[in-house]
């Protein structure tokens, strides 16, 4: 199984992502562009893990999630992968809090925990792949992406838990499947 850990965005953010990227994509180079009915944001990828061992991963995870308090999370702004010269990846970002990173760290070490190879190394920085781009975008098409998000996507969310999802690969593209829900429920932020 093909497995991810990530936050879900409420409906009503995928909506407002979509409608401003429907309003402007034809203007824009070509993309894949990421289905808003699985946009998320990704805290770790575990890769392929044996069907035997989800079942203690997912409780491996959900402890090493329990004491994190539920987090409100805003978006801040639009960007690309790499952020210098042509993108390849286009993003929104959320707000830098720290406890998104403590989060990713606790989500890596117990998938190490449960003897998972997962790659960790490097500052997590939080974001909600939008397109990948099979030709790289040049800067002023980048431009013009982060003008469609100059301001903000809806008011700050507040989520409450992580999702074990499994993904599978199609040729429609990536379908989602939670595995597991991960809740948060430590009282300080």
């Amino acid at each position: 199984m093909r497995l991810f850990v990530a936050i879900e965005i409420p409906p009503a953010h995928r909506a407002e992502i979509e409608r401003r990227l429907l309003a402007r994509r034809g203007a824009w180079p070509a993309a894949r562009w990421v289905r808003a009915e699985i946009l998320h944001v990704t805290l770790a990828f575990l890769g392929e893990v044996d069907g035997a061992q989800v079942d203690a991963l997912a409780g491996g995870l959900a402890r090493g999630v329990q004491s994190v308090a539920p987090r409100r999370l805003a978006w801040t702004a639009a960007g690309a992968f790499p952020e210098r010269g042509p993108a390849r990846v286009l993003w929104l970002g959320l707000d830098g809090d720290p406890k998104l990173a403590a989060i990713h760290d606790a989500i890596v070490g117990a998938a190490r925990g449960a003897g998972l190879l997962v790659a960790g190394a490097g500052a997590f920085r939080p974001h909600l792949t939008v397109a990948r781009c099979p030709r790289p975008w040049p800067r002023a098409a980048v431009d013009g992406f982060r003008g469609a998000f100059a301001e903000p996507v809806g008011e700050p969310f507040e989520t409450s838990e992580a999702v074990l999802f499994e993904s599978q690969l199609g040729p429609a593209g990536p379908h989602h499947r939670a595995i597991a829900r991960l809740p948060f429920s430590g009282t300080s932020c």
